[in-house]
């Protein structure tokens, strides 16, 4: 019988790095394999969009589906996602079947992965952050490997193949070895997780609470996506930048165990906000503000999940949609809005301001119970 830790640690572990090795193996292929072949800039803004689609937007239906009838084989949905991955590298001559295969492979390894790390996390922020955050490393490098057009496809393909045998072993392990609880549905992520959503008749501001974190995300995803800072040129910086990307993601989790939900939503969107303002013509105040900003991703799904904590597949593919929906101005009309110092505090602001009211507004039902 594994115990507790090590079986907690090693999913951890493992989802993490896996997860890193799909977004690198994922981009890789779009900026590598697909763009070279890809004639017009119409038929590149189609694959691009299909791809993010299935990546992204089709996973809260694939949530859903995991949460009502996979139930406790979710690291098989996550192996699953690899061999797609796998399979899209191999039909790379048929480029739209290709991009909607990694793209579902993507989405499907998110999917099984998430659930199985968010039901281990219990009432901690730390591990969705820690899983979440190495995806940051694995785009910017196979975005910065594919437009070198470095020949590593075969590699890639091997990644997955080994990728998909991991996680299946694991699986395994976990059938013969781990206790029912590896595998519960429902995740327990707020402080007063259990209690929230026992209260049927006063959810009246559920709906205000989901299109909340939703609209968080959403500023999360579209705050990134402006940032096209002068200085971010070199590979050095961009790679720093990114770092901070993923720190902030891990971090986050980190400091609300240790001080709250509340107070780590305030420290985090407060000192992004101020670091914003000077960040256009400053690398370090722009990726201390991008580092701040990023800690209080675990925070918005965990409040998602304790949302939804029957459906943490389906609380995990909203973010995913959000993400989605985040990166539309930007890549298919071009329209940078609010991208200045003080626009970007703006965002930070009212990232904020939601962010506390749905925190609070939950803690406060939890405690009426």
């Amino acid at each position: 019988m594994l115990s507790e830790n090590v079986r907690k640690g090693t999913t951890l572990f493992l989802c993490t790095l896996i997860h890193f090795l799909v977004d690198l193996s994922c981009v890789y292929f779009m900026s590598a394999v697909i763009r070279p072949v890809t004639v017009t800039q119409g038929s590149w803004l189609f694959r691009v969009l299909l791809y993010n689609g299935m990546a992204f937007a089709f996973p809260a239906l694939a949530g859903l589906a995991a949460d009502l009838f996979l139930k406790k084989k979710h690291l098989w949905m996550s192996c699953a996602g690899c061999l797609l991955i796998l399979a899209g590298y191999l039909l790379h001559r048929y480029a739209a079947a290709a991009v909607f295969l990694v793209g579902l492979g993507n989405g499907f390894f998110h999917i099984g992965g998430g659930i199985e790390v968010m039901n281990d996390a219990g009432k901690s922020y730390a591990a969705p952050g820690i899983f979440i955050a190495s995806g940051a490393l694995g785009v910017f490098l196979g975005n910065t490997w594919g437009r070198q057009y470095m020949p590593l496809w075969q590699v890639f393909r091997l990644l997955m193949l080994f990728s998909a045998a991991a996680v299946a072993l694991w699986a395994v392990v976990l059938k013969k070895t781990g206790p029912e609880a590896s595998a519960q549905s429902g995740v327990k992520n707020t402080d007063a997780p259990e209690r929230v959503m026992k209260i049927n008749s006063r959810l009246s501001w559920f709906p205000a609470a989901l299109a909340g974190l939703f609209l968080i995300v959403w500023i999360r995803s579209y705050y990134g996506s402006i940032q096209m800072y002068s200085w971010k040129n070199t590979f050095t910086v961009g790679l720093l930048f990114t770092l901070c990307v993923m720190g902030g993601k891990a971090s986050g989790g980190l400091l609300a165990d240790r001080i709250g939900l509340e107070k780590a939503a305030a420290v985090s969107l407060g000192a992004a906000a101020v670091t914003a303002l000077f960040s256009m013509n400053s690398a370090v105040f722009g990726c201390i503000s991008i580092f701040f900003f990023n800690m209080t991703m675990p925070l918005t799904l965990s409040l998602l999940t304790a949302l939804l904590p029957s459906l943490p597949g389906f609380a995990f593919g909203l973010l995913m949609l959000a993400l989605f929906l985040g990166i539309l101005p930007t890549l298919v009309w071009n329209v940078h809005w609010l991208f200045s110092g003080p626009g970007m505090a703006l965002l930070c602001v009212i990232s904020l301001a939601v962010l506390l009211w749905a925190a609070v507004r939950m803690r406060k039902e939890g405690e009426a119970s």
